[in-house]
């Protein structure tokens, strides 16, 4: 056994392993557990897929799996990794293509899941990627306005790269989480940065060779 990323989360986490529309993030990882949770969480109360999970417990259910002891026997290196921002827009779109009417997310109501994990993170001395910050900082939030991806707005294009049906990150979102990884992991943890890392295997210049044949010997 080598040490390894675990990938603990939602769907965020299910879809990174999916290449069929090019870059995907899990592949692109190679000791470390990163705990992603809150998008579905943060769907409004009595929303129709009843996803809905409140705020307290969310944060309570994020100490509980950090706390867990089979999390704490691994003495794992863990990130937790705030929701990303919600696109109103193109969540609707995605609901209404599946005839689920009504709104279920809002940029606002997401972004206290975002800030609830960043305090989880704070009180127990677990580093966060805030996705969420970055994201919304390249959308261009003006402090004291709506946020971007909020209906109150107008459509934000880089939310529409980002993300593939306003919850779901896309191949250039899950290229962001992944700028975002390697940068905390050089600032935090530089022995686990790719180029400090050995081969788990001998490389191609040292390996054992097979005797090789001639081709045209029997």
């Amino acid at each position: 056994m080598y040490d390894q990323f675990l990938l603990f989360g939602d769907s965020l986490f299910q879809q990174s392993c999916n290449q069929d529309r090019g870059f995907a993030f899990a592949p692109a990882l190679q000791d470390g557990q990163m705990i992603l949770f809150g998008a579905n969480d943060a769907c409004l109360p009595g929303s129709e897929l009843g996803q809905h999970v409140p705020l307290e417990v969310y944060k309570n259910n994020l100490r509980r799996i950090i706390r867990h002891p089979s999390i704490q026997t691994q003495s794992p290196r863990l990130i937790l990794v705030t929701p990303p921002p919600v696109n109103e827009y193109a969540c609707e779109e995605s609901d209404a293509a599946k005839g689920i009417v009504g709104t279920r997310r809002t940029a606002e109501h997401t972004m206290a899941y975002a800030d609830a994990c960043q305090r989880v993170g704070q009180d127990l001395g677990v580093p966060v990627i805030d996705l969420w910050d970055w994201c919304i900082r390249i959308a261009k939030y003006e402090p004291g306005h709506p946020l971007p991806g909020s209906k109150r707005v107008k459509r934000n294009s880089y939310l529409d790269e980002v993300l593939s049906d306003g919850l779901h990150l896309s191949p250039a979102g899950y290229r962001t989480l992944l700028e975002l990884t390697m940068r905390h992991i050089q600032r935090v943890w530089p022995d686990q940065s790719p180029d400090a890392l050995a081969f788990v295997h001998p490389s191609w210049p040292v390996a054992p060779k097979a005797e090789t044949q001639d081709a045209g010997e029997p």
